[in-house]
């Protein structure tokens, strides 16, 4: 009987790489955690972005390139017990590679989830197999019970969604356009109907939220406060908290934490975090 092993990886690649086609006489489950590109095989071709699963059975000729600097989440697994390999091939029906999706509030715990199973392979050699199987079943399962079949289009909310989720990246309109099967002018203008604002001004809103909700909420340093709200340096996020508040941060925190009416006039929309 084959020994169960597995490979696995955080690959990251630069925008305009293409693999190339190529096969393994494994099961691969790779993730997509940032960026944009392309998938192929059997004759078609996928656009995949943060979220995209792919199942691909052992044997497919299939490639990978990018469009934009792009990270996967890579596994590689084979001689699994029958139960976790019937598990993998219920992904993969018919023998043919499987994209799915997992919405942006499902990413960051199989992200989670994924860096502990590289710490597990990593480990300590004691009942290696076992963990191996037991882990890649886990994974398996959790993206059974999250994921959705990717060739659903990215809805608005789905969108502001990932706007709220990933207040650290840089806007990218073009990406969520095509995310959603539209033009960017058109995106722009589907986006204003729902949330009533633009994709701009609606990450501006989420930043403000969270930069509030943080502040008021933990003893988190500014600095840490401002990098999560997509700022690279103190000075800008404090210039840019006290042209929206009329007040610097660390005062706006301290009469939040004093005195809660000593606030002139500007309230907290709070709209996230209810």
């Amino acid at each position: 009987m084959r020994k169960t092993e597995a490979g696995t990886a955080l690959a990251s690649y630069e925008a305009g790489w293409d693999m190339g086609f190529h096969e393994h006489q494994t099961c691969e489950l790779s993730t997509v955690l940032e960026g944009s590109g392309e998938f192929e095989a059997n004759g078609e071709r996928h656009r995949i972005h943060p979220g995209s699963v792919i199942f691909i059975p052992p044997g497919v000729n299939h490639r990978y390139s990018s469009v934009t600097p792009i990270r996967f989440a890579v596994i590689e697994a084979g001689g699994l017990p029958k139960e976790v390999q019937a598990c993998f091939d219920g992904m993969t029906p018919k023998g043919k590679p499987a994209l799915l999706r997992l919405p942006s509030m499902e990413l960051e715990p199989f992200t989670a989830l994924f860096r502990l199973w590289m710490r597990m392979l990593s480990g300590a050699r004691v009942q290696r197999e076992r963990k191996i199987a037991a882990w890649l079943e886990v994974m398996i399962l959790f993206i059974q019970q999250h994921a959705k079949e990717d060739a659903a289009p990215l809805s608005m909310m789905d969108a502001g969604e990932t706007i709220r989720t990933q207040l650290g990246d840089e806007l990218r309109i073009k990406e969520l356009a095509e995310r959603s099967g539209m033009s960017p002018a058109a995106f722009r203008r589907g986006f204003q109907a729902v949330y009533g604002m633009s994709p701009k001004q609606y990450q501006m809103q989420a930043r403000i939220d969270e930069a509030k909700w943080l502040l008021r909420s933990t003893s988190k340093t500014i600095q840490f406060v401002a990098e999560q709200c997509g700022f690279s340096t103190l000075h800008s996020f404090s210039a840019w908290f006290q042209q929206n508040e009329r007040v610097a941060p660390s005062v706006w925190r301290k009469r939040q934490q004093g005195i809660l009416g000593d606030d002139p006039g500007h309230g907290d929309t709070n709209f996230l975090h209810k």
